[in-house]
């Protein structure tokens, strides 16, 4: 008979007992039609029988921001924790690429109404402790991958598929070409602006464009009164 991890049945409890009115309409256990046309879901019990995650509904309204938990339940790093999906953000647990960071998630679905949350398989998915990290809202918003601004309410879906397309294309000039491990191979494993920073000493040109035309004065006039790198930053940061 398929069972979830153990642990996730202990963090259902918990969310169920801090949030006792909020809507379940999203969660997810065991996996669907769709999870099995995947094929490669932690939804999909393994061959124990054992499923090993869970979707919690975004209720803030109900007592449990999912998106304000998935940040608390990545920035504690249980060893259970395997990865979390929440808002276009997926992040790993302490075995997982740059555990703790939220990096952008590409797929189909964005988890803007639940967080996915999987957990680790064998005996430590199954460990029963309490997790921390939940409590009930109000709660702090969630946060945007690589920054510290807050995602407002109702600001998923804030630009179009060619501004979305634009911004993956900078943001892989800026880091290399798999932003989880930034710095491109013909610049010595340095990203752009690392790169650059070494030139900068040794080219005034190089200086002029990045910073401005006036010598400690760093901006320019077209951009703003903002240096090159600042005003790509400000476009990255509106993911």
């Amino acid at each position: 008979m398929p069972r979830s991890a153990r642990s996730l049945d202990v963090l259902l409890a918990q969310i169920n007992a801090a949030a006792p009115h909020r809507s379940k309409v999203s969660d997810g256990g065991i996996a669907d039609a769709r999870h099995l046309a995947a094929g490669t879901s932690d939804h999909i019990p393994d061959a124990t029988g054992v499923f090993h995650a869970r979707d919690f509904t975004h209720d803030p309204t109900g007592g449990f921001d999912a998106h304000a938990f998935a940040d608390r339940l990545l920035a504690e790093q249980d060893p259970r924790l395997k990865y979390l999906i929440s808002r276009g953000r997926i992040g790993s647990g302490p075995a997982g690429p740059r555990p703790g960071v939220w990096r952008r998630y590409d797929g189909e679905n964005r988890h803007d109404h639940h967080t996915h949350v999987s957990v680790v398989s064998g005996a430590r998915g199954d460990g029963a402790r309490a997790w921390a990290g939940v409590v009930a809202a109000p709660t702090k918003p969630s946060i945007r991958p690589g920054t510290t601004r807050p995602i407002p309410e109702g600001d998923e879906d804030d630009m179009t598929p060619e501004q979305d397309a634009r911004l993956k294309a900078i943001e892989v000039q800026l880091l290399g070409p798999d932003p989880s491990k930034p710095g491109w191979p013909q610049l010595g494993g340095r990203t752009l602006v690392d790169a650059l920073a070494v030139v900068l000493p040794r080219s005034e040109e190089a200086a002029v464009q990045l910073l401005g035309p006036v010598k400690g004065k760093p901006g320019w006039p077209q951009l703003r009164g903002r240096t090159l790198v600042d005003a790509v930053a400000e476009l990255l940061n509106r993911k």
